[in-house]
């Protein structure tokens, strides 16, 4: 679980437990800019090959902070799991 105790799945049910109640629809939007260097560097590697460090990093950082902001609204909702995490 993270820091706000929202127990996160994929599936849309789980073994062994009962969903009681629907607390409706919950998203969350992040965004990153992009400097035209990092962006220079990764069309550079798309052409000679390899993988872009500095982007993993960033998508799990947008994805780390997006996944935070769903528990922060789910919790204020009265949730305590959200369920089919895409």
């Amino acid at each position: 679980m993270n820091s706000i105790d929202i127990f996160l799945c994929t599936t849309d049910h789980l073994e062994g437990y009962r969903i009681e109640a629907y607390c409706g629809l919950v998203s969350a939007h992040v965004t990153s800019g992009v400097n035209a260097l990092r962006g220079w560097l990764t069309a550079f590697r798309d052409i000679v090959g390899g993988k872009s460090g500095s982007y993993e990093k960033e998508l799990t950082r947008l994805e780390e902070r997006a996944i935070a902001k769903l528990s922060e609204k789910a919790a204020s909702l009265g949730a305590n799991a959200i369920m089919g995490l895409r």
